[in-house]
C-alpha cells in the first residue's frame, strides 16, 4: 500500500534532515524555498492526518506521490519521474 511506503520513507531521521535542509536555504536567494515548504507541508499533512482515515481516495494518494517526487527533485536536484496509468473498463477485461 502506498501509504505505508510514505510513512516508512518519512522516517523521523528523513523528516529531520528535510527540515534541516529547508532551514539552511537562504531566504532571499532561493526561489524554490517557498515551493519546498508548501510541498513538505502538504506531504506531512497527508501522512499525519489523511493517511489515518479508514480509506483514502486514490487521486489523493497519486497527488501526494507526485508532490513527493517534485519535493525530492527540487530538494536534491534529481530527475525522478512518476508515471501513473489507470486501466479503462475495456482494458481490465
Amino acid at each position: 500500500n502506498e501509504i505505508s511506503t510514505y510513512k516508512r520513507k518519512w522516517h523521523p531521521q528523513y523528516f529531520l534532515n528535510s527540515i534541516r535542509t529547508l532551514s539552511s536555504l537562504p531566504v532571499d536567494s532561493n526561489e524554490n524555498q517557498t515551493k519546498l515548504i508548501l510541498l513538505f507541508s502538504n506531504i506531512l499533512s497527508f501522512i499525519l492526518y489523511d493517511s489515518n482515515a479508514e480509506s483514502v481516495r486514490l487521486d489523493k494518494e497519486v497527488e501526494v506521490a507526485q508532490e513527493w517526487v517534485e519535493f525530492e527533485n527540487t530538494m536534491h536536484n534529481r530527475n525522478i519521474t512518476l508515471a501513473v496509468h489507470f486501466l479503462s473498463a475495456e482494458e481490465r477485461t
